[in-house]
């Protein structure tokens, strides 16, 4: 049997390996009650116990499918003791195996945490401007989510959802990729969109140049280098598509909070207008969704945008 660690005090690394050490233990097969009461008082003895316990559960969850290839099945997730918690576990096919468990946990919780840290960012109906820590500028629009993780070596922000447009400091040392689905946008010292929305992803240049590249099942790995005045266009079911477009097509007014519309449908434009206000529009009754509309719109001013759709002309 393994040498199952008890509750006494131990130094953060000691702590680590004595939580991976359970888990291992936990997994290995029927636990006694004994063993479980002893899980019990080491698990609430101290908050970084149970910290630690849930840190290596998650770390156990990454790298399962690589580290259990021995195993007849993935390993479950094992919650922190309670009375009415089963204590029927996945039993491994030997100590060898859950040695290696141990090991991979190790290595796996180190590299996640030498990762740099994320600081993110979320926008509701309206639209926010940031600072990043190199001197960078990051539009946000509305319903937009984005992190940024920084370090002496890289700048790299992970757009989730919505649309940014960044004003990159220049630093040929570190370089500023965005990365937004299957894309990826790297630029030094440039202003460029990246609007991700509804599994379409689009890189649009203001200034300068930025390389874009990804992966797409449809037409496999790509690369192109855009300049100003030029757009990728990306969706995994469709080659990317780039595209040049003139002055007039810039969409560069929405920084400044305003809604621009050249015959996009209305129920689109409905949608936009939305997204940047908590008052709410409706298609009127009746109305086709597919009708052009043309205007421009503060962001947030549903009012107006209503009483132009029930003008006469519309």
């Amino acid at each position: 049997m393994n040498k199952i660690p008890g509750a006494e005090q131990q130094s953060s690394g000691a702590v680590d390996r004595a939580a991976a050490a359970w888990l291992v233990r936990l997994e290995e097969g029927e636990v006694s009650g004994t063993e479980w009461e002893a899980f019990s008082r080491w698990v609430e003895a101290d908050t970084e116990h149970h910290n630690a316990f849930e840190k290596m559960r998650t770390v156990w969850e990454l790298v399962t499918p690589e580290a259990l290839e021995q195993s007849e099945h993935a390993a479950p997730r094992v919650p922190v003791a309670t009375p009415e918690i089963s204590r029927t576990f996945f039993g491994l096919r030997s100590l060898a195996a859950a040695a290696s468990i141990v090991l991979a946990l190790g290595l796996a919780f180190t590299m996640l945490s030498q990762r740099p840290a994320e600081i993110s960012f979320a926008t509701a109906s309206s639209i926010k401007e940031i600072e990043l820590e190199d001197g960078s500028r990051v539009v946000l629009d509305a319903e937009t989510r984005m992190s940024v993780a920084m370090t002496p070596e890289r700048r790299d922000v992970f757009l989730a959802y919505g649309r940014a447009r960044f004003h990159v400091e220049k630093d040929p040392g570190r370089p500023f990729t965005v990365y937004a689905g299957g894309i990826e946008a790297g630029a030094l010292g440039t202003v460029f969109d990246v609007t991700r929305r509804d599994g379409n992803i689009s890189v649009s240049i203001v200034e300068g140049e930025v390389a874009v590249s990804g992966d797409t099942p449809a037409s496999g790995r790509f690369r192109h280098v855009a300049g100003a005045g030029e757009e990728v266009r990306w969706h995994p079911a469709h080659p990317p598509e780039v595209r040049a477009f003139t002055d007039g097509e810039r969409d560069s007014t929405w920084v400044d909070g305003f809604l621009v519309f050249s015959g996009e449908p209305l129920e689109l434009a409905v949608r936009q207008v939305n997204r940047h206000s908590d008052s709410h529009v409706t298609l009127p009754a009746g109305m086709d969704p597919d009708t052009p509309i043309y205007g421009v719109f503060r962001a947030g001013d549903t009012a107006s945008f209503t009483r132009a759709l029930e003008s006469p002309s519309h």
